[in-house]
């Protein structure tokens, strides 16, 4: 994936497109977002194997302070959260379960460590 300089770009939504891996350092310049949707949210999708390859650390996102929505559902973006703006809102992280445990999405770790916490957002 390739996104020019796009200094200006508010809100970026490329979920459940099929992306290759790419870790999140590719939206590092993107200071004016404030949606970013990289997520994978349709069951259906995922289950044929068409989902974005998202992974690493939220630590790319640090400098995105408007930054208010992001949709990291079942990819493999397992950690972070400690870099996380104060500005971010609304965070999606859903995790597809199934009885045979083939999805084992990295966001699981995340989802985890909300659930912990009552889904708070402590940066």
């Amino acid at each position: 994936l390739e996104l020019d300089d796009l200094p200006q770009l508010e809100l970026l939504s490329c979920h459940s497109n099929n992306l290759p891996k790419q870790d999140l350092t590719i939206f590092s310049n993107f200071t004016n977002l404030t949606t970013l949707r990289i997520g994978n949210n349709d069951k259906e999708q995922v289950e044929k194997s068409i989902y974005n390859r998202f992974y690493g650390s939220l630590e790319s996102l640090k400098d995105l302070n408007k930054l208010s929505e992001l949709n990291i559902s079942n990819t493999d973006i397992d950690s972070g959260l400690e870099f996380l703006s104060d500005s971010i809102g609304t965070l999606e992280h859903e995790v597809i379960s199934d009885e045979s445990n083939k999805y084992n999405f990295g966001v699981n770790e995340i989802h985890k460590q909300l659930t912990t916490c009552g889904n708070s957002i402590s940066t």
